[in-house]
């Protein structure tokens, strides 16, 4: 399982390696396990606080992952 931990503002030269399509009750929770749009299990592991929007970007903690 992918574990996501960073919200990425600039992905530089990194290509995204994968999908997610969250619901509105999903986006504002910051601990979740998720299914990408490829069928691979995730989980978030957020900082609290903040909502996610469309076409923001999150990497696992060495950046390795990029999913939109």
């Amino acid at each position: 399982m992918i574990v996501l931990t960073q919200r990425i503002t600039e992905p530089g030269a990194r290509a995204v390696t994968g999908t997610v399509t969250l619901d509105v009750d999903s986006r504002i929770k910051s601990r979740l396990r998720v299914t990408l749009d490829d069928g691979r299990e995730a989980g978030l592991m957020l900082e609290r606080g903040h909502l996610l929007r469309g076409g923001e970007l999150l990497a696992d903690a060495e950046g390795t992952q990029l999913i939109r």
